[in-house]
């Protein structure tokens, strides 16, 4: 986990171990846009040139638009404005106003101004650059470093013994997982670990989790009689099972859900050499009792 912290609009997001090997440039290009924009909030002092807000969402705009590839990245080409003067000013937003966005930024930003008035003018030689996100991502953390202070990784962060303890405790008091490692600035998957490394049980889930192996009795323990029932007929029309919803006795007969149901409504024949129906829970709790068993088999 990178984070770049400024309080309001910070920016984080989720990196592989092996940056830069792994990620695709889809990514990078999304986190060198993000990177960029935090860049020129902080450079602007949090604050929107044109009305001088504070403590506000703040957007950041390209003078040139960021389809020229050559200049989207480029600090110079960023102003930060407030969400009102970006897009919905009469009076100064560049996307509205450009002739009143254009003296502000001569009046305010007389550096960047003399920029934009120059590389606007031959865009043609831009087109079909190709950029390494690579490259711009590392030098986009070089500048945010330089200037603003080393980016805090979270990833593989050393628990003192102590804080070990206060995790564990933490848990034992009730709380979950992801409160306790949202505290403690780790992941739920790291909490895990710890509790695994000193033999604490976990607190299991109300029901069946995912992935478990079902039966009927574990089934109907933490689910009784929820859903529609459902019972399995042959092609002599014996009743071979009844289930208390299509999940149970999917997960049951390692059957195809969406097959079950399918039969059921009458939409295919068959599922798996047997006749599916639904039936009323009045039905499914006296199922059985006026029945005659024959074997395995059920005839009402």
């Amino acid at each position: 986990m990178w984070t770049y912290k400024n309080g309001k609009g910070s920016f984080s997001g989720r990196l592989t171990r092996k940056f830069g090997t792994k990620v695709s440039n889809k990514t990078l290009r999304r986190y060198c846009l993000a990177l960029w924009s935090e860049i020129v909030r902080k450079r602007d002092g949090l604050k929107c040139i044109s009305c001088g807000k504070e403590n506000i969402r703040l957007n950041s705009h390209h003078l040139i638009s960021k389809k020229i590839l050559k200049f989207a990245y480029d600090l110079n080409n960023g102003v930060s404005l407030c969400s009102y003067c970006h897009a919905f000013s009469p009076i100064n937003s560049p996307h509205l106003a450009g002739w009143e966005f254009e003296n502000i930024i001569k009046d305010k930003c007389p550096e960047q101004y003399k920029w934009w008035v120059e590389n606007r003018i031959n865009l043609k030689d831009c087109f079909g650059y190709k950029p390494d996100y690579r490259q711009i991502f590392e030098y986009l953390k070089e500048e945010y470093e330089d200037t603003f202070g080393f980016i805090e990784q979270k990833h593989g962060k050393h628990l003192s013994q102590t804080e070990e303890d206060n995790v564990i405790s933490a848990y034992n008091n009730g709380r979950s997982v992801r409160s306790v490692g949202r505290e403690y600035n780790i992941s739920p998957g790291r909490v895990f670990k710890i509790l695994k490394k000193f033999n604490i049980p976990t607190r299991e889930k109300s029901g069946i989790q995912k992935g478990s192996k079902f039966t009927l009795e574990k089934r109907n323990k933490f689910q009784n009689s929820i859903g529609i029932p459902i019972i399995q007929i042959d092609k002599n029309n014996n009743i071979i099972n009844k289930f208390n919803c299509i999940t149970v006795a999917a997960e049951t007969l390692n059957i195809s859900k969406n097959a079950i149901h399918n039969c059921a409504t009458g939409r295919s024949k068959s599922c798996n050499g047997y006749k599916w129906k639904r039936i009323s829970k009045e039905e499914y709790n006296k199922l059985f009792t006026n029945s005659i068993i024959i074997g395995n088999k059920h005839t009402v």
